[in-house]
């Protein structure tokens, strides 16, 4: 029995290796990924761009610069078929999730690691800056990129898409699913040939347009300042639940509203009904229009 529960703990187990290729100020990394797996890079403070690899290798260069260069640590670890990349102070801890910082205040506050990418077909991707611009192009599997502070953009995926910023604009492009985009304050835009796309920002507008769209999924576009313009299938059907006390609703779609009639809170029905789209503005207007029109 002893022997039985050793080898299948040892089944189980997935294999962690440190990988170490950090020699001075760069960093280079270049290994098979195979498709399904997911490659994490995070860095604390830089940039990171991704694009599409032209074989099966994942291929990433870091640089670091700053004149506290020498306080950030660049690791990567392949934990089973996904490998996780670092850049990270002196004081943190990095794994899957992100980079985690203790109580204490990190050294090294002039250091940065810019990252480029170049990501294989079917791999996963999360990209994560805590201080710095994500640009992602030529996903062809689901991404999430994320930033404390900087601009996001994802201009193509061919899977779901998470994107978002705690300050600065998110852009995502042509997605192959599911899109949740957020900014603490920023703009939000959203182009996609495939719904469902839900939006939040505490300041900012909100821009979505699907041509078509997918599933069930309810969706939901919030801010607390701006407006919201959402782009449906001139099919669509659902149900609407907008609230805009500061602003009115402009519509392509006949409406079949329900209850009182009220310019500043809207429910009503569109075609058959079904998944239901919620739009609030807390200062702004709102407006829904058809593909193609």
């Amino acid at each position: 029995m002893r022997r039985m529960f050793a080898v299948l703990a040892t089944a189980l187990a997935m294999p962690v290796v440190a990988l170490t290729q950090e020699r001075g100020r760069d960093f280079s990394f270049s290994e098979r990924v195979s498709a399904g797996a997911w490659l994490r890079v995070h860095t604390s403070n830089g940039d990171i761009r991704v694009s599409e690899a032209a074989g099966d290798r994942v291929e990433v260069i870091g640089r670091k610069s700053g004149d506290d260069a020498d306080d950030l640590r660049i690791t990567a670890v392949r934990t089973g078929d996904d490998v996780t990349i670092c850049a990270m102070l002196e004081g943190s801890e990095c794994d899957a999730d992100g980079i985690h910082t203790s109580g204490r205040r990190p050294r090294g506050r002039d250091a940065s690691a810019d990252f480029e990418v170049r990501l294989p077909r079917g791999v996963r991707l999360r990209a994560a800056s805590g201080n710095g611009d994500v640009a992602v192009s030529g996903a062809t599997a689901e991404v999430t990129a994320t930033s404390g502070n900087g601009v996001v953009r994802v201009a193509s995926s061919g899977g779901p898409v998470q994107a978002s910023s705690g300050n600065g604009n998110v852009d995502v492009g042509q997605a192959g699913g599911e899109v949740t985009a957020r900014s603490g304050n920023g703009d939000i835009r959203v182009t996609t040939s495939a719904g469902p796309v839900s939006a939040y920002t505490g300041n900012g507008r909100i821009d979505a347009r699907m041509t078509s769209l997918t599933g069930t999924a309810d969706m939901s576009f919030r801010t607390g300042n701006g407006d919201v313009s959402v782009v449906l299938p001139a099919d669509f059907d659902g149900e609407l639940d907008v609230q805009i006390p500061n602003g009115s609703l402009d519509t392509d779609f006949p409406l079949r509203i329900q209850g009182r009639l009220d310019p500043h809170r809207v429910r009503a029905t569109i075609g058959r009904g079904g998944r239901r789209i919620t739009i609030t503005s807390g200062s702004g207007g709102a407006e829904i229009r058809k593909a193609g029109e």
